[in-house]
């Protein structure tokens, strides 16, 4: 009979009736079972699909949630690979690797027909700017490679972003592109190259080889090209079809290489619509060629110039102007150009940091007295509009309070005010005129200003101003940002309804909201496991009273209490940990899907603030509980000799009074939290810190003497038993006792340490941070754990409980061995008195009282009065 046969004959019999009834019974289940995504059509599974990666707020979400949503089941995966939108964003990064460049194969193909969005970034971290170009690592043959994959899918090409460290891949791009004869839709391009050194005053274009501008896809007037952002890259400006933009950007040029004056107003001229606009570091040249169409930019610095009356060029829908300077003459040429009667932001850069060697500050006096005249009447005038700036952006601007206060006085419909790295001058401008008491009648620099931003300004300045504006119009929302920031003057923020925001970009410790959830999940991996186990001891201890009853002492009720609390103490640490990364995750990938990351950081932080303070604070004392388990230990073991133990008293009680002076300075600061970044380390102010630091550092004194005092009590006992016994001594069940504590305890001491590597501020890659965050959370149950796995150690060999009656409980053994022959025919015996203890029960503690002399003989009594 073949295999399909019996099958067939398999499928033909009626299955018993428990088979069947079983089978009825499951699926019965079967819908009950199935999840409700399940439900959904198809259509509706792909939308979804398509919100969970393009509303990411990482691009890389784009790459891993067609990934990881294709591996969830069969139909997942059909829907995401029948869904070509999933898989129209293509990323290749440095270093470039075989499997990036097969992900973009797939990812191509997956994708057909639909729009492509291309991001490439090939910068290297790790690359010396000082080197020559030839020697970085992605070569100009490598951006070949790439090109050819892509640019045969150019008919669909939507969004292309370029940044490169060197000039060779970006020609390489502009060399290649001059082929394509069509791009019909695409709609944005960026192309940097990320070298602002170029930007600087006397610098000129480098390679010089490379130096000869390449028309921008051969010239081909792209319809649907809306958006251009040109950073280090230059092309050839009179031959690129620079037409119908509604957005334009030129950053961080050689001077000579920018596009003089003629080719700029051309330009312009042919983006009837631009509504954005940024120059900075070097833009247009500002002086007007003759037309002889074979001028070279170089030339523009001769004398041969045609002298002409200033041309203003008037850009009727511009509504954001963004201008970043490093010349403050060129700087008024380039506004002197410009009139914009419809805008509404405007973002003002000086930038001073390109040149190390500088030591000069950037005066930006000149540019604000254009803005805004001192002298009304005049004939200069302004090319902006001021009253009708909604928002202001002022970036490293040095100026005089007065210069800053005529720009605020003409700014009477200003909303949105940033000032960052600037003159503290700008925030004492915005103070109404000093008049006692305050005029509803004075005039206030921007009336109607809601919003205001600082960055690395004078936080007692900005408390100063935005208090003193209370009263004739108060700020609606004013937020301050910082890498750090004393107790004072957060306090001061605070009180005058300062949002404090943390600079995400100057701390390594300050996560993404990805990193963040994924500092929190390790932390729950090694909690649960430790968890796990400190679970298991708990039950073995219940156990073991159960089996053997506790005497009602106090000792004995200290002990219990002190046990079941450390392990509600760990069990509430598990908790605060779950609820903090359920809200946090809730907080920053659920809740307000528009909001910035940053806000959704910030309001995370702020929310949890409580659960973060509570296990802060139970960390503290969770140590110092746990650590009087450790020295009674200690103290009972050196009973007669309790001097040695007076080091670990002394140690334990100051970290008593360190936990206990940091809870006061803690509930003073009013919890103020000055530091987030990852670490076991007070997140409170820098005095209440200090105490934390203290307390730990004693704690971990505390274990170290505790350790060596048990460790020196067992070489005593060792050296005791080889002392009388000899060769024939066996291991005593006091000396087991005692390794199983060293052991213990060296284990502790080994989780000790690895905690206070981040406490004393080390820094730590990313490896360091895992197992950072994997022993922090272990601690958190080990601390616990240790104390109950001393009480079960002992309590295993029953003096625990009985600790008081372990000398007394100790009883004389009269061992008799054959003495040595006195006469011929003798046959006496010699009786010898053991002083070696056995409890009551029958079971040998042989905890010997180590500070008796070794001859000192005395019989003990049992307990019923019955002599052994």
């Amino acid at each position: 009979m073949t295999i399909a046969d019996i099958i067939q004959k398999l499928a033909s019999e009626e299955l018993p009736p428990t088979t069947m009834n079983a089978r009825r019974l499951f699926g019965s289940f079967s819908c009950v079972l199935q999840p409700p995504s399940s439900h959904l059509p198809n259509e509706l599974l792909s939308e979804i699909f398509l919100l969970a990666a393009h509303n990411a707020d990482d691009r890389y979400g784009t790459i891993s949630t067609p990934i990881t949503v294709s591996q969830v089941s069969t139909r997942w995966r059909n829907v995401a690979i029948s869904t070509g939108k999933l898989w129209n964003t293509i990323i290749i990064t440095f270093p470039t690797s075989r499997g990036q460049i097969s992900r973009a194969i797939t990812w191509l193909k997956r994708s057909m027909p639909y729009p492509l969005d291309f991001f490439l970034d090939f910068r290297d971290p790790s690359w010396n700017w000082e080197l020559a170009e030839s020697s970085h690592a992605f070569r100009w043959q490598d951006m070949e490679a790439i090109l050819r994959l892509l640019i045969v899918h150019v008919r669909r090409w939507r969004r292309f972003e370029l940044l490169t460290d060197t000039w060779a891949p970006i020609f390489t791009f502009l060399h290649y592109s001059r082929r394509v004869d069509s791009a019909p839709i695409l709609e944005t391009l960026s192309l940097s190259r990320c070298n602002a050194f170029f930007a600087t005053k006397d610098a000129t274009f480098a390679p010089v080889e490379m130096r000869r501008p390449l028309p921008l896809f051969g010239g081909l007037v792209m319809d649907r090209l809306r958006e251009v952002s040109l950073t280090g890259v230059h092309v050839d400006w009179t031959a690129s079809s620079l037409c119908h933009l509604t957005s334009l950007e030129f950053k961080y040029l050689a001077s000579d290489v920018t596009p003089s004056k003629n080719e700029f107003i051309d330009i312009l001229n042919a983006c009837p619509d631009l509504r954005h606009l940024t120059i900075i570091g070097r833009g247009p040249q500002t002086r007007i060629l003759p037309s002889s169409g074979n001028a070279s930019p170089a030339d523009e610095s001769t004398t041969d110039v045609v002298p002409k009356p200033p041309q203003i060029i008037e850009l009727s829908h511009l509504t954001s102007f963004t201008f970043g300077f490093v010349d403050s003459s060129y700087a008024l040429e380039v506004l002197s150009m410009f009139s914009f009667p419809a805008i509404k932001k405007f973002v003002l850069e000086g930038i001073v940091d390109l040149d190390p060697l500088s030591l000069q500050s950037l005066d930006s006096t000149p540019i604000l007295e254009r803005l805004a005249p001192s002298n009304p009447s005049s004939t200069n005038t302004t090319p902006f509009p001021l009253s009708r700036i909604h928002s202001l952006e002022l970036q490293g601007i040095n100026a005089s309070k007065a210069t800053f206060m005529r720009l605020f006085n003409n700014l009477e419909g200003l909303e949105y005010l940033g000032l960052f790295n600037t003159e503290n001058d700008a925030l004492r401008a915005l103070e109404p005129p000093s008049s006692d008491p305050p005029s509803p009648s004075c005039t206030l620099p921007c009336p109607t200003l809601e919003d205001l931003a600082c960055r690395n300004m004078d936080p007692g300045i900005l408390a100063g101003a935005v208090q003193a504006r209370l009263e004739l119009s108060p700020l609606q929302h004013v937020s301050f940002e910082s890498k750090d920031i004393n107790p004072d003057d957060q306090r001061k923020l605070l009180d005058a309804g300062v949002q404090i925001v943390r600079d995400a970009t100057g701390n390594s410790s300050d996560l993404s909201s990805t990193a963040t959830i994924r500092m929190l999940a390790e932390g729950e991996l090694g909690l649960g496991n430790a968890k796990g186990i400190y679970l298991i001891l708990m039950q073995f201890l219940i156990g073991i009273f159960i089996r053997h009853g506790m005497k009602r002492r106090a000792t004995n009720i200290v002990l219990l209490f002190v046990t079941v609390l450390m392990f509600l103490g760990g069990t509430l640490f598990l908790c605060l940990d779950v609820a903090d990364l359920v809200r946090r995750m809730q907080i920053i990938m659920v809740n307000n899907s528009g909001q910035p990351l940053q806000e959704k950081l910030d309001q995370a932080n702020e929310a949890l603030k409580k659960l973060v303070w509570t296990g802060t604070m139970l960390f503290v004392f969770m140590l110092i509980l746990g650590d009087s388990v450790v020295v009674w230990r200690t103290w009972v073991i050196f009973k007669g000799s309790r001097k040695w133990v007076a080091i670990p008293m002394a140690t334990w009680i100051g970290s008593l009074i360190a936990g206990l002076f940091e809870l006061g300075c803690d509930i003073h600061t009013d919890w103020a939290i000055t530091s987030l970044s990852p670490s076991a380390a007070s997140v409170g102010a820098e005095s209440c810190a200090h105490a934390d630091l203290s307390s730990y550092t004693l704690s971990f004194v505390t274990n170290i003497f505790c350790t060596a005092l048990i460790a020196f009590k067992a070489w005593q006992h060792r050296k005791l038993m080889s002392k009388y016994l000899g060769a024939a001594r066996r291991k005593t069940a006091v000396e087991k006792i005692l390794t199983l504590l060293i052991e213990s305890g060296f284990v502790y001491l080994i989780l000790y340490t690895l905690q206070a590597v981040p406490i004393y501020k080390a820094k730590l890659n990313s490896s360091g941070l895992f197992a950072f965050n994997v022993v922090n959370a272990v601690i958190q149950q080990a601390m616990g754990m240790y104390p109950t796995v001393i009480i079960i150690l002992v309590r295993m060999q029953k003096s625990i409980w009985e600790t008081t009656e372990v000398s007394q409980g100790m009883f004389t053994s009269k061992l008799q061995f054959a003495a040595a022959p006195l006469g011929e025919g003798s046959n006496a015996t010699e009786t010898i008195v053991s002083d070696f203890p056995t409890h009551t029960s029958g079971m040998q503690i042989a905890m010997v009282d180590l500070n008796s002399s070794g001859d000192q003989r005395s019989d003990h009594k049992r307990k019923d009065g019955s002599e052994v």
